[in-house]
C-alpha cells in the first residue's frame, strides 16, 4: 500500500496537466471525476481478485498433496486457538526478525567487498516470505471454512467447501472496516497451527516420514 501511493504520487505530480493547454488529464473535463483515483481502486480489486485466486490454487495444492497435514493443523486451531494464536504471533516475530538479520547480513558483506551479486539473498527471503504469507493465508481460509461448517454439522468438513467458503467469507468480512483484521487473524491462527503441529511432531522423526504424513494425496 505505501509503495502503491508512493507511486500514483509520483505520476500525479509529473502528469497533472498538459503545458499550455489548461487541460487536467488526472480528470474527465465537466465531470470531476478522477482518473487516476478510479484507477488505483481498479488496480486495487483487480490485485485483490488475483491474490484470491492464488490463495484458492495453493489451497487446492494443499488438499490435493498434504490433506493429512491440513486436517491436523485444522483439528490443532479449532481444539487449541489460543495456544495457535501464541505460536503465530512467535512464528511473524521470527519470520520478520529472519528477514531483517538477512539484511543486515547482506549490507554487511557488501561493505566489507563482497560481490553485489549477495543481494539475490534479499530476493530469497522476500520470495520465501510472501510463500509464507500465501501458503498460511490458504490455510487459514481452509480453517475459518471449517469453523463455519463445524456449526452446521458434526462429520469432519469437506476441504474443499472449506477452502471456497473460508476465502469468501474472509474475503468479505476483510472489506469491512470493523472487522478488517479478520484476514490476517486468520492467517496468523494458521501459521500458529502449523507451527505448533510441526513442533509436537518433531520428537517423533516427523522429518523421516514426510511422504507419508505430510504430502499424503486426498480428495
Amino acid at each position: 500500500m505505501v509503495g502503491h501511493a508512493l507511486a500514483t504520487g509520483a505520476v500525479t505530480a509529473s502528469i497533472a496537466s498538459i503545458p499550455g493547454s489548461g487541460i487536467d488529464i488526472g480528470t474527465v473535463p465537466g465531470s470531476g471525476i478522477d482518473l487516476l483515483s478510479v484507477g488505483a481502486v481498479v488496480f486495487g480489486i483487480v490485485a485483490l481478485l488475483g491474490y484470491g485466486m492464488l490463495t484458492l490454487v495453493v489451497g487446492w495444492l494443499l488438499i490435493s498433496k498434504a490433506k493429512s497435514a491440513v486436517r491436523a493443523i485444522d483439528k490443532q486451531v479449532q481444539r487449541k486457538p489460543v495456544r495457535s494464536a501464541g505460536f503465530g504471533i512467535a512464528g511473524v516475530i521470527a519470520a520478520a526478525g529472519g528477514f531483517l538479520l538477512t539484511g543486515v547480513v547482506v549490507g554487511t558483506l557488501v561493505d566489507i567487498g563482497a560481490p553485489l551479486q549477495v543481494n539475490g539473498l534479499l530476493l530469497v527471503a522476500i520470495l520465501a516470505g510472501f510463500l509464507l504469507v500465501v501458503v498460511t493465508t490458504a490455510l487459514g481460509n481452509i480453517i475459518a471454512g471449517s469453523f463455519l461448517i463445524r456449526q452446521f454439522t458434526d462429520g469432519l468438513p469437506k476441504l474443499w467447501l472449506a477452502l471456497v467458503g473460508g476465502a469468501v467469507v474472509v474475503g468479505i468480512l476483510s472489506l469491512l472496516p470493523v472487522v478488517k483484521l479478520v484476514g490476517p487473524a486468520v492467517t496468523i491462527l494458521a501459521l500458529g497451527g502449523g507451527v505448533g503441529w510441526l513442533w509436537e511432531r518433531w520428537g517423533s522423526g516427523w522429518w523421516t516420514n514426510l511422504d507419508i504424513d505430510l504430502f499424503e494425496p486426498g480428495n
